[in-house]
């Protein structure tokens, strides 16, 4: 199981994969309710990597009519959508 330190410049925490996901969650529906479309997309064209911008777009815009649009997605692809809201993602190694 992977774990995680999640942090930005004023707050960080440990998750693992299930917490990982419910936040990226809560962090994507408070991003979609607080910007336009144009916002997400300059969000997602400026932090994401280029091999998921397409793919995050699309799925942004079925996010928001259905919550389980992003529910299959990789751990690397949430940890690359967390950066449009401003946070680190670091895995951690732990024994």
């Amino acid at each position: 199981m992977n774990v995680y330190k999640v942090y930005d410049d004023s707050w960080e925490t440990i998750m693992g994969p299930e917490q990982l996901r419910g936040f990226t969650f809560d962090q994507v529906r408070d991003m979609l309710c607080t910007n336009t479309k144009k916002e997400v997309d300059d969000f997602v064209d400026t932090y994401m990597s280029r091999e998921n911008r397409k793919l995050a777009k699309t799925l942004l815009r079925k996010f928001e009519k259905d919550a389980t649009a992003l529910e299959n997605v990789s751990e690397e692809f949430l940890i690359d959508l967390l950066k449009t809201r401003g946070f680190e993602v670091k895995l951690l190694t732990v024994y």
